[in-house]
């Protein structure tokens, strides 16, 4: 799970670190990787798409996502998860794309 997620750092807009230990993760999801800069309404928006989607993920702090499987986890569970997680982050990445081009554009 690590491995796939720390992928998306290079391949998703929003996420500016992975970090964890075992099944323990936290995804931080910012604005801006260069600053930094929260996402805290698009970390929300992310956390209740993945659950409208039969995902539950917890929010640690401002602006991380806490993934905590249970222990005994198949890889197929996995890859459904993380497959739920990335279609709510691609979408929540698009309506923030879109947005920020309308108000470039207004």
């Amino acid at each position: 799970m690590l491995e796939r997620l720390r992928g998306w750092v290079k391949t998703h807009p929003l996420v500016g670190e992975v970090r964890g230990r075992g099944l323990m993760i936290g995804l931080e999801l910012v604005k801006d990787k260069q600053t930094r800069e929260p996402a805290v309404e698009l970390r929300n928006r992310v956390e209740t798409l993945a659950f409208e989607r039969g995902l539950m993920l917890l929010g640690c702090g401002e602006t991380s996502l806490r993934l905590s499987p249970p222990l005994i986890v198949s890889q197929e569970e996995a890859t459904v998860a993380l497959d739920i997680l990335e279609e709510a982050l691609t979408i929540v990445e698009k309506e923030h794309e879109q947005a920020s081009v309308e108000v470039a554009t207004a």
